[in-house]
């Protein structure tokens, strides 16, 4: 099997416009839960505060992957895999397009 292509420049404007609903979809749900939290913490138990917190972290891990990936289309980095430096299939990309490994070094400790 051939080696992954790099991005064209189709694909990589597909990507980038996925990525920027993403990431505008996530800056939502995160002030959208601020509010809740907020509105809750009068009267939720400490247990309920703490299980709200964690769940507007997971976002914010997200939206920070999500910048990430367009910071990485900016300069040029994205699309190649951080570890072994070859290119990342555009089907992962479409699946998951914050990916910073390709598939083979993803499993990788």
């Amino acid at each position: 099997m051939p080696p992954p292509s790099r991005l064209t420049a189709a694909q990589r404007r597909e990507l980038e416009a996925e990525l920027r609903r993403e990431l505008v979809a996530l800056e939502r749900r995160i002030v959208s839960e601020r509010q809740a939290e907020s509105a809750e913490a009068d009267v939720a138990a400490a247990h309920d505060v703490s299980f709200a917190m964690r769940g507007t972290s997971d976002v914010i891990v997200r939206r920070d992957a999500v910048a990430s990936a367009l910071a990485r289309l900016a300069s040029g980095a994205y699309g190649v895999c951080s570890r072994c430096g070859e290119p990342i299939p555009y089907g992962r990309l479409l699946v998951m397009p914050e990916a910073t490994h390709c598939l083979s070094c993803s499993g990788r400790p």
